[in-house]
């Protein structure tokens, strides 16, 4: 219908939507690793670098000027195309595609090692005050592909994670207020981080948390220690 600023603002979304299909966190890491063809790079190093425009569209506030953006600003529908091609060849099992022939199973599944996130943590800060005891440390991906956070416990208490995925060297942050639980207590104390890649291959990293007792009969972190990756 010609309308340049929807049209660049959905093919902006689409783009920032999109990447973990393909394993990576965003599309600057999904262009930057791909293994397609020379022209479907291409493809995708166009969109990439029509972003300025949609940032004009989407963060440059109302004036009296007139618009400079037009349809001449919105790529080439075949390069949004091919890209969700690539989407549906490489995520989608059923429904678009024609029925593949049934491979015949093995024993256990064969976890491929290029996919295999590691996510590791390591205690930032811990501080007490009259609003209780916070804990705060950073979860980082050291392993290959994308991680997707499913749940963080430490000890009996569910930790808030923002970032839902992690790609290779990233990290997220976990602060939790631990006052009142168990782990303060003295009792289950371990910090577990069950996570998947984007085969929906489960991992779960676990680690003991070393404690300090106290004179009152409470307990204070002192590290994580003897970390089990599930390798």
């Amino acid at each position: 219908m010609s309308n340049p600023y929807s049209c660049l603002s959905l093919v902006r979304a689409i783009t920032d939507h999109i990447p973990p299909l393909l394993g990576f966190g965003t599309f600057e890491e999904l262009l930057n690793n791909y293994r397609g063809s020379k022209t479907d790079k291409n493809y995708l190093a166009k969109l990439f670098s029509d972003r300025p425009v949609s940032d004009d569209t989407l963060h440059r506030p109302i004036s009296k000027s007139e618009d400079l953006i037009d349809m001449g600003n919105v790529p080439n529908k075949q390069f949004l195309n091919r890209l969700l091609q690539e989407c549906l060849d490489n995520s989608v099992k059923a429904g678009f595609q024609h029925k593949k022939e049934p491979k015949h199973e093995k024993k256990g599944r064969v976890i491929d090692p290029n996919l295999r996130p590691v996510l590791q943590a390591a205690i930032t800060s811990l501080s007490g005050s009259s609003q209780g005891y916070v804990a705060s440390f950073d979860i980082k991906n050291a392993g290959k592909g994308l991680a997707i956070l499913k749940g963080v416990m430490l000890g009996d208490v569910a930790v808030p994670i923002r970032e839902a995925t992690l790609g290779e060297g990233e990290q997220a942050k976990g602060s939790v207020n631990i006052e009142g639980s168990e782990l303060r207590k003295g009792k289950s104390p371990k910090l577990e981080i069950n996570y998947e890649n984007i085969n929906k291959d489960k991992f779960l990293t676990k680690y003991e948390v070393k404690l300090q007792s106290r004179a009152d009969g409470l307990f204070n972190i002192e590290s994580f220690a003897n970390p089990d990756f599930g390798i």
